[in-house]
């Protein structure tokens, strides 16, 4: 069979290289925070439930830099198959305004006092950061789709109910992500004098 560009062979070739381009560029990105922890701390947790170890690492405000939405796409914003898939309103969904997409979101690190990331040990652009701000927490879950073309950021914002407890009712139809959530805060819990200044939650 001819390996010409309209192929069917070729395009599940160039899918696979966005694919494993996607994941050399961006997944280096995902766990930058890790490697420049300074203060901060880092652990691998295994899970009984699932039998998946994560690598879970947190770094203290104020950072060095604003906190940015992880986004990366192989094609063009204008190119048909970005079209037809929303990704040209943007690759970040809003999951506290209904899904609406926008091209970036960014948190001030004045307005940040910890970062925790949680992800599973795997070389993959997936992670979870949990943002430590002074009025909520909000969730941000980093993953491909689209056979690795597209990186995109679905952001969630977290409150603190009357018992001082994180309200998971926003999370409750994703498992994954609540397992994040629980594994994280107990991660920052344990680990509050490296991840936070004393007094914050």
């Amino acid at each position: 069979m001819a390996m010409g560009p309209r192929s069917p062979r070729w395009r599940t070739l160039l899918q696979t290289m966005r694919l494993c381009f996607a994941i050399a560029l961006v997944f280096p990105a995902i766990t930058a925070p890790s490697a420049v922890l300074g203060a901060g701390a880092a652990a691998r947790v295994h899970s009984d439930k699932t039998g998946d170890d994560f690598l879970i690492s947190c770094q203290p405000g104020p950072l060095g830099a604003d906190y940015r939405a992880a986004t990366w796409s192989g094609v063009s914003p204008e190119d048909p198959y970005a079209v037809a898939r929303g990704a040209d309103k943007g690759l970040i969904r809003l999951m506290y305004r209904d899904g609406r997409r926008v091209k970036r979101f960014v948190i001030s690190r004045r307005l940040i006092r910890s970062v925790v990331t949680v992800k599973l040990d795997q070389d993959l652009p997936d992670k979870v950061d949990m943002i430590y701000m002074a009025k909520g927490l909000m969730l941000i879950h980093t993953s491909a789709s689209n056979a690795g073309i597209f990186v995109g950021s679905d952001v969630y914002r977290l409150h603190y109910d009357k018992r001082g407890d994180i309200d998971r009712r926003n999370l409750n139809r994703s498992k994954d992500l609540l397992q994040s959530l629980n594994l994280g805060l107990s991660f920052y819990q344990a680990r509050r004098s490296q991840c936070g200044s004393s007094g914050w939650k």
